[in-house]
């Protein structure tokens, strides 16, 4: 069976960033592209800029640009980050 456009996404970032997990990928609405949050201790004291410009260069060397074309937002946080924000 055909691997679907999360699971090239996912693979493409766990691949390219070893250790990171991906959580909540998917289409808010039908159509829309595609989001979710990246999370990766190697984030840990990388301001969020420098981590927005990783993610999108991680991902052109993986897949085609018409897969690149369908992602809109790819939070990234570290394991810290993410348990803050749960908890609030």
């Amino acid at each position: 069976m055909a691997e679907g456009l999360e699971e090239r996404i996912t693979g493409a970032l766990t691949r390219g960033l070893p250790g990171s997990r991906v959580e909540d990928l998917g289409r808010a609405t039908p159509g829309s592209r595609v989001g979710g949050t990246l999370v990766w201790d190697g984030f840990e004291g990388v301001d969020q800029l420098t981590r927005q410009r990783r993610v999108p260069e991680v991902l052109a060397t993986r897949l085609r640009a018409d897969d690149v074309r369908q992602i809109s937002l790819i939070l990234t946080v570290t394991e810290d980050e993410l348990d803050g924000i749960l908890a609030d």
